[in-house]
């Protein structure tokens, strides 16, 4: 039976990654890429801003590999609108990428 996938999405390059792990894990899936933009982040008329261009690359990369996605944009708290969602929707699994830090050396 097909899952239900829930790709969270800030257009970064690990939000990439995360996609192509999860058409790679499940490549039956039902897609849905979700992009939560913080409410002190929105700017009316901003182009650098605009969430349909978080889902461009994913959605172009989707076409590639011969697979429907849909997509959803939400404003608020990612955490809670991502859990939201994916309680509305009957999501199965939710795949995304985890935020690397570097470590400072010490002595600098």
């Amino acid at each position: 039976m097909p899952r239900n996938v829930l790709v969270p999405t800030d257009g970064s390059p690990l939000s990439k990654e995360a996609f192509e792990h999860a058409i790679d894990t499940f490549p039956d899936g039902h897609f849905t890429l979700i992009h939560v933009t913080g409410l002190r982040y929105i700017v009316l008329n901003d182009d650098n801003l605009n969430p349909e261009e978080k889902l461009t690359e994913l959605v172009d990369l989707a076409e590639r590999h011969d697979i429907e996605v849909e997509t959803e944009i939400r404003a608020g708290r990612p955490s809670r609108e991502i859990v939201t969602y994916s309680e509305e929707n009957d999501i199965d699994e939710i795949v995304m990428g985890s935020h690397g830090r570097e470590r400072e050396p010490h002595g600098s």
